[in-house]
């Protein structure tokens, strides 16, 4: 009899042994996991910084685009005025000569 207990004794411990080694492994994946994790994370104060020249960015772009559709406006505006203008310079030159 004592050698029965013996055997369930070594049996326990190499069960013991072999979910151990399991876990071992579960938590070293683990870690690899969260390192991985830490290395794509970004902390809320540079998010915000990130977002701050971002918007910077973005207002500097929204100007020169403004800028730009100004000019055109303009240029377009000039130029409808210009035509209209020499048309008128023509008609009153082939009617006044």
């Amino acid at each position: 009899m004592p050698d029965q207990n013996h055997e369930n004794h070594d049996t326990t411990i190499a069960v013991m042994a072999n979910d151990i080694a399991y876990i071992k492994q579960s938590v070293d994946d683990l870690r690899f996991r969260l390192e991985e994790i830490d290395r794509d994370y970004i902390r809320k104060s540079e998010a915000d910084e990130r977002t701050k020249q971002a918007n910077e960015i973005h207002n500097k772009i929204f100007e020169k685009i403004d800028h730009l559709q100004t000019f055109k406006t303009r240029a377009t505006t000039l130029g409808a005025v210009g035509m209209v203008a020499l048309g008128v310079l023509q008609w009153a030159l082939a009617v006044f000569m």
